[in-house]
Order: structure tokens, then C-alpha cells, then sequence
């Protein structure tokens, strides 16, 4: 086999669907290990290990960082287990400040070098890192808070897709988009009505995409990302 020697592979810099982790396992004959790490941290901090390892999740915090996960309306209530909230990490490598910026860096840096990340997670009883998006990524859907991320994975587990984003249209009354990247040969019309049923059995009513569009590939940033901005109705211009 090509991959023969390889014991695992790494992922990172965007969330892993568990369908796509699927795929490169076959391809590869090994485990994909997502995880997640920053650039104020400098390193992976939490992470999926070849010895223990769950699909779907960022894996288990890494020697020798600590993790928090704290209410987001709770002021820094540390959120119960199972109740998703903000992560926080603390370790050897957290940035000491953003330079010239010391009014930024008290809004996410404590004195006793907690980071607040951003992301929204929660913590199974095994100890697993799940991961709920970014909080500056939920928007609002009929007056609710949504992760869109909650959806690409619902929408990712069909095995017709390859990848998919999902953002919000921008309106005053909110409503959700998704763009998906097909396996080669899908019939597109059965598998949008395979997606919205998908959708529709699996999420509440406002948070099934308004609408599901097929593209040859996702527009991407210089490192990788997923250029979700470029897929806004409201900011496509």
C-alpha cells in the first residue's frame, strides 16, 4: 500500500467532519487525528492521540496545557459537564500579550494566564472536547442564537458530500444557506432532497438552510480556510 507506514495523520485549522474523517481513513489505512490548537498558544493543546481517540470530537487536552470551559452568560462560571460553554487554556506557551495592544489582550488574557479561545465546546464524561464553533461565528435565526457549524455536521454526515459551509443570508429575518462540494457523478436534484431531509429530521425548523447549492469547490483564504464571507448573499456584492 502507498500509506502503508503511515500510523496516523493529523488534522487542523478546520473543523473535521466525521464522514470526511471516514474517507481519508480508508484512503490512508490509518486514524486522522483532529485537534485543536492557536496562534496565541503556538501549539496543539487539545487533541485526538493514537491511543485514545474518538470520531466527531477535538480529542483530549495534551500534557501539559489545562482547559476550562466556562458559561458564556455565567460570569466565568465554570459550565457543567456536558454544558457547552467557552474554552479557556492555560500553559507554558500562551502569549504573554498581543504587542502594542494591551487593551485586547485583558479581554481575553487573565492575569493568572487563562486564554479565552473563542471556541464553544463542551466536555463528555470521558473527558472528550466537543466542538461547537466559534462564538463570533453563531448568528441569528429567527431570533435565535445558531452555530452553523451544528448544521455542516448534520449536513456532512450525508456520504454524497465532500465538504460543506454553512452561513447566514443576512436579512433582517435571518435565515441559513448551505453550499456543498459533491462526490464526482451525484445526482444533485435526489441529493438535495436527500440533504433537506436529513436536515429536517435531525434539527429543529429554523436551523434547516433555506436553501442547498452545489459547488465545483468552496472558496478558500491563502491558508486553507474556508472562505465563508465570499458565500454571504448579503456580502457578495
Amino acid at each position: 500500500r502507498a500509506f502503508g507506514s503511515l500510523r496516523a495523520a493529523a488534522s487542523a485549522g478546520e473543523p473535521l467532519l466525521p464522514a470526511l474523517a471516514a474517507r481519508v481513513e480508508r484512503v490512508l489505512g490509518c486514524p486522522v487525528l483532529d485537534g485543536l490548537g492557536s496562534t496565541e498558544v503556538g501549539h496543539t493543546f487539545v487533541s485526538n492521540t493514537v491511543e485514545r481517540r474518538r470520531r466527531g470530537t477535538l480529542g483530549v487536552p495534551l500534557e501539559p496545557y489545562e482547559i476550562s470551559v466556562r458559561s458564556e452568560a455565567g460570569q466565568g462560571r465554570v459550565a457543567r459537564p456536558g454544558e457547552p460553554g467557552v474554552l479557556y487554556v492555560r500553559g507554558p506557551s500562551v502569549m504573554l500579550g498581543y504587542l502594542g495592544k494591551p487593551g485586547r489582550t485583558a479581554e481575553v488574557l487573565s492575569e493568572d494566564g487563562w486564554l479565552r479561545t473563542g471556541d464553544l465546546v463542551h466536555v463528555d464524561g470521558d473527558g472528550f472536547v466537543h466542538h461547537h464553533g466559534r462564538v463570533l461565528d453563531q448568528v441569528l435565526v429567527s431570533g435565535r442564537r445558531v452555530s452553523p457549524l451544528e448544521v455542516e455536521r448534520i449536513l456532512g454526515q450525508h456520504p454524497g458530500l465532500v465538504e460543506v459551509a454553512v452561513v447566514p443570508d443576512g436579512s433582517s429575518a435571518g435565515g441559513l444557506h448551505a453550499y456543498a462540494v459533491a462526490i464526482g457523478g451525484a445526482d444533485e436534484m435526489a441529493l438535495l432532497a436527500e440533504l433537506l431531509d436529513l436536515a429536517r429530521t435531525r434539527l429543529p425548523e429554523h436551523k434547516v438552510p433555506a436553501t442547498v447549492n452545489f459547488l465545483a469547490e468552496l472558496p478558500r483564504t491563502s491558508t486553507g480556510k474556508i472562505r465563508r464571507s465570499a458565500l454571504r448573499p448579503d456580502l457578495r456584492g
